[in-house]
């Protein structure tokens, strides 16, 4: 595990500590995906960073783990990937703001499924997340409810 990744899970550990103390039920979510080819070097890394994450959870008695990223992986694998992704702040304002045509949103004009820019959600990919909060939050409701 390199500097970067250890300091990431302290951080990371400490974080769902006080979340703890505070709530009944932590969600923690895996990172999804930077660009949706899943082979490209970032999503190797936030690989990692999914199983740590998984792991710190693990044995916890109000934190679940929410594999996010198992879904999108997935369902791209139906898929032909895309190696587009975003590599400007500027550009992703512009296009957020100044929108030329209906594709831009939905992330189609780069041959994206589930982001708009590879990284941030579209329609489809918010879909699939909030599916899952959903079913996450119905499984938990009864130990929810016996805490109100």
């Amino acid at each position: 595990m390199g500097a970067g990744t250890a300091s990431f899970v302290l951080h990371y550990e400490r974080l769902v500590d006080w979340l703890e103390e505070r709530s009944s039920l932590v969600l923690a979510v895996s990172p999804l995906l930077i660009g949706e080819d899943a082979d490209n070097r970032w999503n190797q890394r936030l690989e990692t960073m999914s199983h740590r994450i998984e792991e710190l959870c693990c044995g916890r008695t109000n934190t679940r783990y929410v594999d996010l990223r198992r879904i999108f992986l997935s369902r791209l694998q139906e898929k032909t990937a895309s190696p587009y992704v975003l590599k400007s702040a500027w550009a992703l304002l512009k296009s957020a703001l100044f929108p030329v045509f209906p594709e831009a949103e939905s992330g189609s004009d780069h041959g994206l499924h589930y982001t708009i820019d590879g990284i941030h959600l579209n329609r489809d990919g918010a879909g699939l997340v909030a599916a899952r909060f959903v079913d996450e939050i119905l499984s938990n409701a009864p130990s929810l409810m016996r805490l109100l």
